[in-house]
């Protein structure tokens, strides 16, 4: 299926000294086999592991002062901003979003495209958040106008873009539904998907 993935990076100061002296290591590992693939006609881009992002995250928290809605705020603008640099003639969209985290940044994504004027719905896989964050971005998200519906797998799927907000890096293990059926239809649908950290049901550590 055609689409990009959005992940969220972290200044190097919020990393503790030990992942800065790895990172450096991998940094100089990566140069020399960066210089390699350009001969191939490559992009290379680093990675981190999903337990390396964790680490980053609460450092984040513990340093910078930020909350969680600011953050959630600056991935869902941070997702609109490339979606609108990167698909410049989408004017419909429909945003999948779980009942976590990921969600959430979805539902900020979705209140800033209906308020830039695009046509934008947003299918849930419940109708209630599981964390406090998520719930405040859904609030404002139907404040704003954007419509919510739950998902039914007799949903017709009308879209230039589909937006995959159903579960970000941290989801582990087989996809159960109502999530392997909001994937299915997603794939089945043939349309672009931008997913935001992780296309659902990819493990972050393996890729699989």
């Amino acid at each position: 299926m055609p689409g990009d993935v959005i992940l969220t990076s972290l200044k190097p100061s919020f990393f503790p000294q030990d992942l800065m002296f790895c990172e450096r290591r991998v940094k100089s590992l990566f140069v020399s086999v960066n210089m390699a693939s350009r001969l191939l006609g490559l992009t290379l881009m680093l990675l981190y592991q999903n337990l390396t992002i964790r680490q980053c995250e609460n450092r984040c928290y513990e340093q910078s002062g930020l909350s969680p809605s600011v953050l959630m705020q600056r991935a869902g603008q941070a997702a609109f901003d490339f979606m609108r640099s990167r698909y410049s003639a989408v004017s419909q969209i429909v945003v999948f979003c779980g009942k976590g985290n990921n969600g959430g940044d979805g539902f900020v994504f979705a209140r800033l495209a209906h308020q830039m004027g695009y046509d934008v719905r947003v299918l849930v896989v419940e109708p209630v958040c599981a964390t406090e964050t998520a719930q405040e971005a859904f609030d404002d998200c139907q404040a704003s106008g954007v419509k919510i519906e739950v998902f039914s797998d007799k949903y017709v799927i009308e879209a230039d873009l589909l937006v995959d907000a159903l579960l970000g890096s941290g989801a582990q293990g087989q996809l159960r539904s109502p999530y392997a059926a909001c994937v299915a239809a997603m794939n089945d649908s043939l349309i672009p998907i931008l997913s935001l950290d992780m296309p659902t049901g990819v493990d972050a550590d393996t890729g699989f």
